[in-house]
């Protein structure tokens, strides 16, 4: 949604110049990415709050969230133990006291509540001491309460209706947002423009300003938990508008693929015959599977665009490198390029070992090479005597060049950047392109999300793997879990100890990884050797510490999440991972699997800490419960949603203001059909009726896609 053509571009101004916005405002707005009006009014509520109709105080209960009023008997400023101001209201309404505490409040808040003044107020109640309180309840002064904030609550933005909730931003109050929406709205709704052509706004549910008024604001009538689950006609005429141009940027992508010429690897050669005869087991089905669907690709004359995804240890390292023998078979190169050093070096020492079967050359180009070294790899991938360059971003920098590279492997793709990957496809001509996930999707979802791509799925594990015993563990039995670690080193294994933070933070009370490495060596386990690695150190310190764990010189390492990907030391049978409650579903399952790599029974132990509610252990059960990474996925994208799960915005797509992927199935297959629809009589949009669609889809995904020639 855009400014009209011809008119002065009202939706682009800059946020600060919306009422109610001044400066101190304005730069928290830019900085949470609102920095138009535009942005502004596509900042769509969290939630809401009915507070249409007043519960007196005597039918207040515990855990309840309220809209409630009274007339102010009394209030005071007082100090807590802790030494900090408290500012303590106390209502009545005739029915029973309330009172209201603020532990956070602007200087002279305290004189708005004289005695006798009557206010309304928002707000959870909790019972303390036998009284009922609610802790900083957003506060209406209604018209007879004199010197305070005066708006009738018939005609309030507030009270008396289904109220908005937004996120919060930089400090700035809901209630303010609120005011601030309202005169964005007033200022945007007559330039509000929709992207669909005007066959399919005939279609859609209302217009797109309609959409958005109702979408803030409500009307008196709706059913709140309709609007809670985001299926008002009003929330879904923008999810669809939202979806169409994903739909039509994916099918464009595609369709640009699908027209590129490439190149036909159709000489079956027989590196891959020699692996095979050398190796000492036996391809899966799923693998077999997926290795099939793969050549076949590659024997096509257009480029390959496949995502080969499976769970940790299914196998997908064997299957791409059996892609890129094809490849050298038919005299071209293959790029492999992994998110760190480390993952690097391990795919360097596991190809090496089946490259050395197969007289196939691989090298390895990290930022760590040394200079001689490095010129000797450049030189050898110029030449073409390379047949596989594995590398971390090192791959994509000016001087690496390719005698004719053809496959480009990508692993662990979601930490890469769009350019990242486009930069690689640069030193080829139309090369073939495999990705590769260890973050199972479902089968539907990710031919949503990677609507471009054709996806491979190993479903089934090679034999021998070992099931991983998974034990939540509470904070208050941290002696036991302390005499297991104690116990499993002394059996001659390795451990892995996790946390969230590097070091300590002023804004949450976490065990920090430094602290604790400090604390293992000098106090809790003196007698063992406790190693330390986290994302702050250089790529050199953090090889040296990975290396001295998989010698064995180190039996306990004490790390960040740094380690979550690509590690791979058989000795380490024990995964521990403090405040467990603080991590991704998906998250955990990869950090589990850095274990259950040998032959040795492995443990996995989730430590919750004290502060984590119910809701937490009920989430982590899925992890007690099963080791099949595509049901925890399912959980963890139900409950996290696909942004932050996928990392999209790596990915290149654009967020959604209102869309959820999982949630929101049947929007999206309407969608697509829309956009297949505007395709099948416009492939490039060119129509006078088509024009604003494109201008809309170019703006949307610009810098994000390659879209051919529509861009």
């Amino acid at each position: 949604m855009i400014a009209a053509p011809n008119r002065e571009p009202v939706l682009q101004r800059p946020v600060r110049y919306v009422k109610g916005v001044g400066p101190k405002i304005g730069a928290a707005l830019e900085a949470a990415g609102i920095r138009t009006l535009e942005d502004l009014v596509c900042f769509f509520p969290r939630t809401y709050e009915d507070r249409r109709s007043v519960t007196t105080f005597r039918n207040i209960r515990p855990g309840e969230t309220v809209t409630t009023t009274g007339r102010v008997v009394g209030s005071r400023l007082r100090l807590t133990a802790g030494r900090r101001q408290l500012l303590e209201v106390t209502l009545t309404d005739g029915t029973g006291h309330l009172t209201c505490r603020w532990f956070h409040f602007r200087a002279g808040y305290e004189r708005l509540f004289r005695a006798g003044f009557r206010v309304v107020l928002t707000g959870t109640a909790q019972a303390y001491r036998g009284q009922m309180e609610i802790l900083h309840p957003e506060v209406e002064w209604l018209p007879e309460a004199g010197p305070g904030p005066q708006v009738p609550a018939t005609t309030s933005l507030h009270y008396g209706r289904i109220v908005p909730v937004y996120s919060e931003i930089g400090g700035i109050p809901t209630r303010r947002l609120r005011t601030i929406l309202r005169a964005a709205l007033d200022l945007a709704k007559t330039e509000l423009r929709s992207a669909l052509p005007p066959t399919l706004q005939r279609e859609a549910p209302m217009p797109l300003p309609q959409a958005v008024e109702e979408t803030h604001f409500p009307p008196p009538d709706r059913n709140p938990q309709i609007l809670f689950a985001r299926r008002t006609p009003a929330q879904e005429r923008i999810i669809l508008e939202e979806f169409f141009l994903l739909s039509l940027g994916l099918l464009l992508r595609r369709r640009a693929s699908d027209a590129a010429a490439g190149h036909a690897m159709t000489k079956p050669g027989g590196r891959g015959d020699l692996l095979r005869k050398a190796l000492d087991f036996s391809l899966t089905g799923a693998q077999e599977r997926a290795l099939a669907e793969i050549l076949t690709d590659l024997a096509r004359p257009r480029p390959m665009n496949r995502l080969l995804q499976g769970d940790v240890g299914s196998g997908k390292t064997i299957v791409a490198f059996l892609a890129a023998l094809r490849a050298a078979d038919n005299d071209f190169q293959t790029a492999f390029m992994a998110p760190t050093e480390i993952l690097a070096e391990q795919h360097h020492r596991t190809l090496g070992t089946w490259a050395e079967k197969t007289n196939t050359q691989v090298a390895l180009l990290t930022s760590g090479t040394s200079t001689v070294e490095r010129q000797e790899i450049l030189e050898a991938a110029r030449s073409g005597e390379v047949h596989t360059l594995i590398g971390t971003h090192a791959l994509i920098e000016k001087a690496v060049a390719f005698n004719r590279l053809g496959l480009i492997v990508v692993d662990e793709q979601h930490r890469f950047g769009v350019a990242q990957r486009a930069e690689l496809l640069r030193k080829g001509v139309q090369p073939h392109v495999l990705i590769m996930s260890a973050t199972p999707i479902p089968r539907t979802l990710a031919m949503t999300l990677y609507g471009d791509l054709d996806v491979s799925t190993l479903d089934e594990m090679p034999p021998g793997r070992k099931p991983i015993v998974t034990r939540i563990v509470p904070d208050g039995r941290r002696a036991r879990f302390y005499t297991f670690v104690n116990d499993e080193v002394g059996k001659g294994r390795q451990a892995f100890l996790v946390y969230p933070l590097v070091e300590d933070s002023e804004k949450v009370y976490l065990k920090n990884a430094k602290q604790m490495a400090e604390e293992f060596r000098t106090r809790i386990f003196p007698h063992l050797k406790v190693g330390l690695m986290h994302g702050r150190m250089k790529a050199e310190e953090k090889d040296a510490v990975m290396r001295s764990f998989r010698d064995g010189a180190i039996q306990i390492l004490v790390a960040t999440t740094v380690i979550e990907v690509g590690i791979d030391v058989p000795n380490a049978t024990l995964m521990v991972v403090e405040h467990a409650e603080r991590f991704g579903l998906a998250q955990l399952h990869q950090l589990r699997g850095r274990v259950g790599r040998g032959a040795e029974s492995s443990t996995c132990l989730l430590i919750v800490g004290k502060e984590a509610g119910p809701e937490a252990a009920q989430r982590l059960k899925a992890m007690v419960e099963t080791q099949d990474g595509f049901r925890i996925a399912e959980e963890d994208l139900r409950i996290r949603g696909p942004g932050e799960f996928l990392g999209l915005r790596q990915s290149g797509y654009p967020d959604f203001h209102l869309g959820n992927l999982i949630e929101d199935t049947a929007l999206l297959r309407r969608s697509q059909e829309w956009a297949r629809r505007v395709l099948a009589t416009d492939p490039a949009l060119a129509r006078p009726e088509h024009r604003f669609t494109r201008e809309r889809l170019v703006a949307r995904w610009h810098g994000r896609l390659e879209l051919g020639s529509i861009a």
